[in-house]
């Protein structure tokens, strides 16, 4: 049933036709098109069941890489994908450089991956990344600027850099910082969110970032936004009709699905959300 759906748990995204989640199976989720809203549970199996606060997917137009651990590893270093125009389910892909939970936050990209951040028992700032039509062991990318866990579970990102965006270390973060995807080494500063925050969720569109509520003492209703080719600190968007910790969000070049997917965003104009019926509302993780 919907309640069981834990958005959040990691998703992959197709432009311009549908999202996979997966929560022990793998469910799509039509976010434009005349399948709108018609969301087609376990239409495929994963080798392990994912554990939550370790999960991540990312994926370019052909393929999604998730982390594929079983529920007894909270640090798992394992890594599944899929093929998504078909019904085929997950293989192994390889491994991390580090295992990690503490809901890290991933990159999606034409060519390569990233997996930054998150937890091994203390918080981390290792980025790992891969190549995603190649199946193989992660290799080390460089460290955050900052060392942080609870993030967002997509990253901000164009064609060319990624923006990682608050998450926790032991309060709350304000931080932003980015990388060149194509370009292995170090995160560097962008500047800082209006509110330190964790979790919440990030969408975009090829120049525009948008970090989508979160907590800091509670959950709250703020949506920031970047233009990514240009660092500095975010700007108001507006904010979101419910209060949100949800990390994630689905989105098409233009709108983005949001809060449980209860709310929509036109990404490119600054203003609150507006609530939407497309989808029926789902849990989040």
């Amino acid at each position: 049933g919907d309640k069981d759906r834990t958005f959040g748990t990691g998703h992959y995204m197709v432009p311009g036709s549908f999202s996979v989640l997966f929560n022990g199976g793998l469910t799509r989720v039509p976010f434009e098109g005349a399948a709108l809203g018609t969301i087609e549970d376990s239409y495929a199996a994963v080798i392990n069941n994912p554990h939550g606060q370790g999960s991540f997917g990312l994926s370019n137009s052909v393929r999604g890489v998730y982390s594929g651990q079983n529920t007894a590893n909270s640090a798992s270093n394992a890594m599944e994908f899929i093929v998504m125009a078909t019904e085929a389910g997950g293989v192994d892909f390889g491994n991390l450089v580090a295992g990690r939970g503490g809901r890290p936050q991933s990159v999606s990209h034409a060519t390569r991956g990233v997996i930054a951040g998150g937890s091994d028992g203390s918080v981390m700032n290792q980025m790992d990344y891969i190549t995603i039509a190649s199946a193989g062991d992660a290799t080390d990318f460089g460290n955050l600027s900052v060392a942080r866990q609870d993030f967002p579970s997509q990253a901000m990102s164009s064609t060319v850099r990624s923006v990682f965006s608050g998450g926790y270390i032991s309060a709350t973060s304000n931080v932003l910082d980015y990388i060149t995807v194509a370009s292995a080494g170090n995160a560097t500063d962008f500047g800082n969110l209006t509110a330190a925050r964790n979790f919440g969720a990030c969408v975009n569109s090829t120049t525009r970032g948008i970090h989508i509520a979160g907590s800091q003492s509670g959950t709250n209703n703020t949506m920031d936004y970047i233009t990514i080719g240009t660092t500095g600190n975010a700007t108001d968007f507006g904010d979101t009709t419910a209060q949100s910790s949800a990390r994630c969000a689905f989105h098409s070049s233009t709108t983005a699905y949001i809060v449980n997917m209860s709310e929509q965003i036109t990404m490119a104009t600054a203003a609150n959300a507006t609530t939407t019926s497309s989808f029926t509302t789902p849990g989040d993780d």
